[in-house]
């Protein structure tokens, strides 16, 4: 048992260095925007289409990521994502115009939409083998304890990761900016770093679902099922939990300053400070997960939605409250943050957790959830935006409790049950047995 759980650090410290290389490489691109923008002479229509094609680009790999992650494995699939990336970066160095700017932008995006449903299948992984060792060790009432949590436990705190690296980057890119290093020297050196520390990871991959029983299956199915998923109710509903959570943290990382600047009438490096309050609660929160995996998931999104709804509501009556003396209002508003991070954390992890409960029908599941999810970021800015136009920037953040109660309302009537195991279907198969990956009978999916 010790040489096993030496070997378990090691895939651990591994997948969890990919999470932080991914965030650390799109908040560099993000925090040097302003001066692409600058050195490129984009006008604001012309960035718009970038950000466009980024957004293509990530969408068309997230269609198409489960049948390569399928074929070539995790660890090939992030490399391949990551190769991508970084081509596009070193491309960004050559100060690309025109067509050639449009192609480098949407292979930024199209590496990392496949490299992260890559990294989350392998984490998902991770986990499972993680909470079968501690099972070993704890005998059979272990093994009960931890039936339920497969994963759960360690894809919070890899997302937390992914949270540290994207303040990292944005760090290194407010240090690059006031440095004076330009964007066709950053941008490069990042997408270098990026492939160097995924290359090294992926090599200490010790497990890996792409296996032998994998192979077999292979041979019979030569699709992941992922049209299949599109039309199975557990894998729409975990995309709608996903897709909820995820516009109430994209929300505040995009809208959060925008609104402490109007609403609370704040300067930009305070506003700044109140979305790192933001960042703080949601990656504290993750890290905490462990702790709490033995609770049902049910109950940590329900109680994450109760908090996001009281967070914005503490938020907006703070910014009613009087301007003089400021403390209260701000300490009143910096309360409200906290809480509405913290609400916020689980519910992208706990159902990309959920949709790689099955190592072999991971890839089209994490796909399809990662798919549904993204709607958010495409259809959130513009309905903020169009909000924000009427009735300012704070007002319109009120909007993430109600989309993010409404998807998990809608996804509990989809499936009742769905972050619960496949346990009767796992564990019914002989072992060598693929599990198939196809929509479930409707008296079967009412029993789950």
């Amino acid at each position: 048992m010790a040489d096993l759980t030496g070997r378990l650090t090691s895939p651990v410290t591994a997948v969890g260095a990919v999470y932080a290389a991914s965030g650390f490489a799109l908040a560099s691109w993000g925090s040097r925007l302003p001066a692409f923008q600058k050195d490129a002479r984009l006008s604001a229509d012309e960035l718009g289409l970038v950000l466009l094609a980024l957004s293509a680009g990530t969408v068309a790999a997230l269609l198409l990521a489960g049948e390569v992650v399928y074929r070539l494995g995790t660890a090939w699939a992030m490399r391949l994502g990551t190769a991508v990336c970084t081509a596009s970066l070193v491309a960004m160095g050559a100060r690309p115009n025109g067509l050639a700017l449009v192609v480098a932008v949407v292979g930024i995006g199209a590496g990392n939409g496949l490299c992260d449903v890559a990294m989350n299948v392998q984490g998902a992984a991770t986990g499972r083998q993680r909470d079968r060792m501690r099972s070993a060790r704890r005998g059979p009432s272990g093994a009960r304890d931890d039936a339920a949590a497969r994963g759960r436990g360690l894809m919070p705190r890899l997302h937390a990761v992914w949270s540290l690296g994207t303040v990292l980057g944005s760090v290194a890119g407010v240090i690059s900016a006031a440095a004076g290093v330009r964007v066709e020297v950053h941008l490069p050196a990042v997408g270098i770093v990026l492939l160097l520390v995924v290359t090294l990871a992926t090599a200490k991959f010790t497990h890996d679902p792409d296996d032998e029983e994998l192979r077999r299956r292979r041979l019979v199915h030569h699709w992941s099922g992922a049209l299949v998923e599109w039309r199975t109710r557990r894998t729409i509903a975990l995309g709608l939990l996903a897709l909820g959570a995820a516009f109430a943290e994209g929300s505040a990382n995009e809208w959060l300053t925008l609104g402490l600047v109007d609403g609370y009438h704040l300067d930009h490096a305070r506003a700044a400070a109140g979305l790192g309050i933001f960042v703080v609660a949601m990656t504290a929160t993750r890290f905490a997960a462990g702790a709490l995996r033995r609770a049902r998931p049910e109950r940590l999104l329900l109680g994450g939605a109760c908090l996001v709804v009281v967070g914005t509501a503490v938020l907006l009556a703070g910014a009613a409250l009087p301007a003089d003396p400021r403390w209260p209002a701000l300490m009143v508003g910096g309360t409200g943050i906290l809480l509405w991070g913290a609400g916020a954390a689980l519910g992208v992890p706990l159902a990309i957790a959920a949709a790689a409960d099955d190592e072999h029908a991971a890839p089209a599941r994490v796909s399809v959830v990662s798919t549904i999810s993204y709607a958010s970021f495409l259809a959130g800015p513009p309905l903020l935006g169009a909000l924000a136009e009427s009735t300012g920037y704070l007002l319109p953040l009120g909007l993430a409790p109600v989309v993010m109660i409404s998807a998990f309302a809608l996804a509990a009537v989809l499936h009742p049950l769905h972050l619960s195991m496949r346990a009767a279907a796992v564990s019914s198969l002989r072992p060598g047995e693929p599990v198939l990956t196809r929509p479930l009978s409707p008296p079967a999916r009412r029993g789950r």
